[in-house]
C-alpha cells in the first residue's frame, strides 16, 4: 500500500509535469507505515503475535479496471469486515484513544470528506466507537509523526494498540491518514512517477527527522508492483493527497511536489471503482 503500470526507465522519459515545491512544510509533513515495534498506551512494548494474521477475504472478488491513485488491493475492506455486515455498507468503527474535544471534532468533520459522493454508498465511518471491535484506533501523540496502518491490515493489530497516530492535527494530515485507512498508498511510490531519487540527500534529510535508512527505503524509495496500481492510467497523480511533498534537491531529474491539501478526483475514482460504489 503501486504503480498504475511499470515505469520502464530508458524506454520513456516523458515525466509528468509536477509543480515545484512552493513552501516549507511542517515537521510531520510525511507519514510512515506503522513500525513493527510500537509502544502501547501503558508505555510497554506490545508486538503483534507471530500467529496474528489478517482475516482472509472470503469469496472471489471481481476486479475492475483501475484508474487513479496508488492502492493496495489486499488492504481493501470487505463488507464482512465492517460493523454492519450484510447491509451493503462497509461501516468502519473509529475509536479515539485520547485527544481533546477539538481534536476529535476536527477528525469527525474532515475524515468523512472521503465518503462524500458515490463512495459513501459503500463505505462509512462510525466515530466514537468503543475500543473493543473497533477497526481504527486513533492516538493523538506529539513527537511521533503521522502514521497509519493501511486498510484492513489494521485487523492484525491487537486492540491494546493504536492503528493511527496523529501528530499534526490539521485537515491535510487527517485526509492523508484516512486515505491509508481506505487502502491507498503513497503516490510517489508509483513506478509511473518516473522519480529518480538523490538517495544520499534524502537519507540525510530524513535522518535529521529521526528516520532510519531502512524506514526511508520502505517509505520513500520502494516502488510497488503493478498489482497495487489503479490500471488504465500509466502516470502518477501530481494532485493526490497521498503524495509526499519534496524539494527539487531530493531528486536527480528535477522532480518536486506540493503539499496537496485536497482529495484529488483520481484519488476518488480509484476508491469508487475498487469498492464498487
Amino acid at each position: 500500500m503501486t504503480s498504475r503500470r511499470s515505469f520502464l526507465a530508458g524506454v520513456c522519459c516523458m515525466l509528468p509535469t509536477w509543480p515545484a515545491l512552493a513552501a516549507s512544510h511542517p515537521a510531520s509533513f510525511i507519514c510512515a507505515t506503522s513500525d513493527e515495534d510500537e509502544t502501547s498506551l501503558d508505555g510497554t512494548t506490545t508486538e503483534t503475535p507471530a500467529d496474528s494474521q489478517i482475516p482472509p477475504v472470503s469469496g472471489a472478488v471481481t476486479r475492475f479496471p483501475r484508474v487513479g491513485a496508488t492502492l493496495d488491493p489486499q488492504s481493501l475492506w470487505t463488507e464482512l469486515d465492517g460493523a454492519t455486515p450484510q447491509s451493503g455498507v462497509i461501516t468502519l468503527a473509529i475509536c479515539f484513544l485520547n485527544g481533546t474535544r477539538a481534536q476529535r471534532a476536527l477528525v469527525r468533520r474532515v475524515a468523512p470528506e472521503w465518503t462524500r459522493g458515490p463512495l459513501g454508498k459503500r463505505v462509512r465511518f462510525r466515530f466514537d466507537a468503543p475500543r473493543k471491535g473497533s477497526h481504527v484506533r486513533v492516538l493523538f501523540r506529539g513527537g511521533k509523526g503521522n502514521v497509519s496502518e493501511v486498510g484492513r491490515k489494521s485487523l492484525s493489530v491487537p486492540e491494546s494498540r493504536h492503528t493511527m497516530n496523529l501528530d499534526d492535527i490539521d485537515r491535510r494530515g487527517i485526509l492523508h491518514e484516512f486515505g491509508h485507512v481506505l487502502g491507498l498508498r503513497h503516490e510517489h511510490q508509483n513506478p509511473g512517477s518516473g522519480i529518480v531519487w538523490n538517495k544520499p540527500v534524502v537519507i540525510a534529510a530524513l535522518k535529521a527527522r529521526g528516520w532510519s535508512k531502512a524506514k526511508v527505503e520502505d517509505n520513500i524509495f520502494k516502488r510497488f508492483s503493478k498489482d497495487c496500481a489503479c490500471l488504465g492510467d500509466p502516470t502518477a497523480d501530481p494532485k493526490s493527497v497521498m503524495l509526499y511533498p519534496f524539494p527539487r534537491e531530493w531528486t536527480l531529474n528535477g522532480f518536486s511536489s506540493h503539499l496537496n491539501q485536497n482529495i484529488s478526483p483520481r484519488d476518488r475514482s480509484c476508491l469508487v471503482r475498487e469498492y464498487r460504489a
